[in-house]
């Protein structure tokens, strides 16, 4: 084998490697598998235990283990014990499993659905959606390290009651909550199903006194401002939705926190955008593999499932400067947070 073959063979077998990776990941994942590998330690455990404690089949598992084992560095075995290596220990983290969480899991289907939708045979929205309980908890995942710096912001504020625009399944005030037990809040979202599955979660966590949920589109500002005022809101927080509105333009955010100001004059407003990347910003990364994650979520996925698409941070500023709302601090996060005074 000449070495351009040889260049084209692992070419090839990287993308069915990781093709093939990238599911049993997810899979061992979701399953507790890896979770009971971590537990196992150093001196690992035998495939029936693994089995035992994620609840999952040996026969299945035992294939799946040994597949990663001659197919990547993870995993090691000494005569029936499994184990994870010291880079797998380091790698496979909760980080990565969330990454799994929104590449397979989340959206998964756009990708499985492309040959259909390039073709204009199946629509995006209309034939199939993604997953948006796994979207949830992938982006609480990704954005919850900045928690603290915004429930001590309010609470040196004097807030008292939070409204989280675009609350899902209700992750994000579940934590505020936790890290403040005085903090009241109101979770607003357009979806039913996040709704109801937030409402679950809340009544589990033993917080219906506390968390208030409420069906309406945070774009339609009068429907649900009543209910804020009522509660008593001191502050909002807005993390990773507002950017859907740019597929319309930057006009309907301008629209937004006109309506915002005009409602809640002087209240606090937490934005959480993703710093998006420029082609400049791409180029400059020498390494192609360390450009695939922001690539992945910026310019591919939101572009295929019709969302607006993440700005880089002086985008927000210019916009937030016309739209008269006072950007009082700006913390360097995954996603950004702004810190705005309406």
């Amino acid at each position: 084998m000449t070495p351009a073959d040889m260049e084209s063979t692992r070419w090839k077998e990287s993308i069915r490697n990781g093709y093939v990776l990238a599911h049993l990941y997810y899979s061992l994942s979701r399953n507790g598998v890896l979770a009971a590998l971590r537990e196992a330690g150093p001196s690992g455990a035998t495939v029936e235990t693994l089995a035992a404690a994620a609840g999952v089949r040996p026969e299945q598992l035992e294939p799946c283990l040994f597949y990663i084992l001659h197919a990547d560095r993870i995993l090691t075995r000494d005569g029936q014990q499994w184990a994870l290596t010291g880079f797998g220990r380091t790698a496979a983290d909760a980080g990565f499993e969330n990454s799994l969480t929104a590449y397979v899991g989340a959206y998964g289907c756009v990708l499985q659905e492309l040959n259909a939708t390039l073709s204009g045979r199946r629509r995006y929205g209309a034939d199939f959606e993604r997953r948006g309980e796994l979207v949830a908890e992938a982006s609480l995942g990704a954005t919850r390290a900045g928690f603290p710096f915004i429930v001590n912001r309010m609470r040196q504020s004097g807030v008292e009651c939070v409204a989280d625009l675009g609350c899902g399944a209700a992750g994000v005030l579940l934590h505020f909550c936790a890290l403040d037990p005085k903090l009241k809040a109101i979770g607003i979202d357009i979806s039913p199903a996040a709704i109801d599955e937030a409402r679950a979660r809340v009544e589990a966590a033993g917080l219906a006194d506390r968390i208030e949920l409420v069906l309406g589109d945070l774009a339609d500002v009068e429907r649900w401002r009543q209910r804020v005022d009522g509660a008593g809101v001191g502050a909002f927080h807005c993390t990773g939705v507002l950017h859907e509105l740019l597929r319309d333009g930057p006009d309907m955010v301008k629209q937004f926190f006109a309506k915002m100001r005009d409602a809640f004059p002087r209240r606090l407003f937490f934005l959480g955008e993703f710093d998006g990347r420029t082609e400049a910003d791409y180029r400059r990364i020498e390494e192609p593999l360390l450009r695939v994650k922001d690539l992945w979520y910026q310019d591919l996925i939101h572009p295929l499932t019709n969302q607006g698409k993440p700005q880089p941070r002086q985008f927000w500023v210019d916009l937030l400067a016309e739209t008269g709302v006072e950007v009082v601090e700006i913390a360097p996060f995954r996603h950004n947070i702004y810190v705005l005074q309406l």
